[in-house]
């Protein structure tokens, strides 16, 4: 049997980062806000190495000075802001991709615009991004369902590990009245467009 490495296999930088910061971590009340990464041999290396995985700042342990790792695929602002409250260090590693849909969200939705994220609402990146529009945004995988909304101004955005062919074919089957003022940003990672032309 013949084994073929992809070229776009692996970790990306983004990912790289964050478990790479994780690992030069070093003494107590080191913690990281949600499973860093779906791979279990990582997080046990991190758990031998002492540091804890939170689900919540509420109920936590998290006091003063402790170091707190955001994950690749970001958080609130709401929880940045407890977390800055608290007196916690925190060791931001969102990925680049993923902050620059925190900028565009947290943006248009002061300038009044209704946010829509395209991808799955349960995903932590997508609950990342929702909560810089105050949890507000209309999620959704359906563009029929974006073809019912009825507001003036629309700002569409879409998970950064969403399929790029789905998303353009989402896009071509939005109608929208000539009233209407819409922004698409097409914010999917170019790692994970280039590994699914890879495979």
């Amino acid at each position: 049997m013949e084994i073929i490495k992809g070229k776009y296999s692996g970790f990306c930088f983004g990912v790289k980062r964050a478990i790479n910061t994780a690992y030069s971590l070093s003494g107590e009340n080191n913690y990281v806000l949600g499973e860093l990464i779906h791979n279990e041999i990582v997080n046990d290396k991190l758990k031998n190495q002492g540091i804890k995985t939170i689900d919540s700042i509420s109920g936590s342990e998290l006091k003063a000075g402790d170091n707190v790792l955001i994950r690749t695929h970001g958080e609130t602002e709401e929880n940045i802001n407890k977390l800055k409250e608290l007196g916690c260090k925190i060791i931001d590693c969102t990925c680049p991709f993923v902050e620059d849909i925190h900028k565009k969200v947290s943006k248009y939705y002061k300038l009044g615009y209704k946010i829509v994220i395209v991808g799955n609402e349960s995903h932590p990146e997508v609950i990342g991004i929702n909560g810089w529009c105050n949890n507000s945004a209309f999620i959704t995988v359906n563009f029929e369902d974006v073809n019912k909304l009825v507001e003036d101004k629309i700002c569409i955005v879409v998970q950064t590990t969403y399929s790029t062919e789905k998303f353009d074919n989402f896009i071509k089957k939005i109608t929208f009245n000539s009233s209407k003022t819409v922004e698409i940003f097409k914010t999917i990672c170019y790692t994970t467009n280039m590994r699914r032309i890879e495979a």
